[in-house]
């Protein structure tokens, strides 16, 4: 075949090419389908059926509960010992008032003696011990129960309270009228998130309060008087005081026996 012919058939030869294969599409990105949770299981108050064997219940805690009962055993042996204190008190005012009436009488008569002297001043260092007794009983007695309210709000605490603080559980008992309210009312919160009434801490919080305040009205009669007869006086007066605190911190005791027992069942 000539070039002319085999050129002509080049131009007019129509190659065919395989059209490619067509590439895989990628799906538009879109996001990931929830997948929806497990059906809630029903209530134990709505069907009745009760909880699942695998739920064991558990109270929230969050540190270890020790026991208080040594600490309101001390607690209750100094107020008994402060109470019989008072009753020590009363035999030194009904003494002093004894040796006043003996040097009444002996003035009376024609003078008072050197032996008259010395007995009223025996008298009055006898009714100053106790005072100086009582003054350090207290002290213990507020320093036990501090403690005792200390161990029965952290309790509370780690039994999940966190309204009870034990910082005013312990120093409310230090602050000067305070003492009335402040680590009564701590007690009394820690009581009442238990389910329990704070009636019995009410009611030693009353005796308390009522004993205490004759008490240091003693304190303030216990020596006024120029005179014998004004000294038989106050020292009667002492006397009485003296009778009505016993009963009142008598009192005060038996109501702190059972509000120490019931916070200390309910709280550990």
């Amino acid at each position: 075949m000539s070039n002319r012919w085999r050129a002509w058939l080049c131009e007019t030869a129509t190659v065919t090419t395989p059209e490619p294969l067509d590439a895989p599409q990628t799906a538009p990105w879109a996001p990931p389908v929830a997948v929806p949770p497990p059906p809630p299981t029903p209530h134990a108050s709505l069907t009745g059926a009760g909880p699942s064997p695998a739920f064991v219940p558990q109270a929230v805690t969050s540190g270890p509960v020790r026991s208080s009962r040594a600490l309101a055993t001390a607690c209750l042996t100094l107020y008994w010992c402060r109470t019989g204190a008072e009753a020590l008190q009363a035999l030194a005012f009904a003494n002093r008032r004894s040796v006043i009436n003996t040097a009444i009488a002996h003035s009376a008569a024609g003078g008072i003696t050197r032996s008259d002297v010395d007995a009223d001043d025996r008298a009055r260092a006898l009714i100053v011990t106790v005072s100086i007794l009582l003054v350090a009983l207290t002290l213990a007695a507020a320093i036990a129960t501090s403690l005792w309210a200390r161990r029965v709000a952290e309790n509370a605490r780690s039994k999940g309270d966190r309204v009870v603080r034990p910082g005013l559980a312990t120093g409310g008992w230090y602050i000067p009228i305070g003492w009335f309210w402040v680590g009564f009312n701590q007690i009394k919160n820690a009581v009442t998130r238990t389910g329990q009434s704070p009636r019995l801490i009410g009611r030693w919080q009353t005796a308390f309060v009522l004993a205490t305040v004759l008490s240091s009205l003693i304190l303030r009669s216990s020596d006024t008087g120029d005179t014998l007869q004004g000294l038989r006086n106050a020292t009667t007066t002492g006397l009485v005081a003296s009778v009505i605190s016993l009963g009142l911190f008598a009192w005060c005791t038996i109501a702190a026996r059972k509000a120490l027992r019931s916070t200390t069942d309910a709280l550990g």
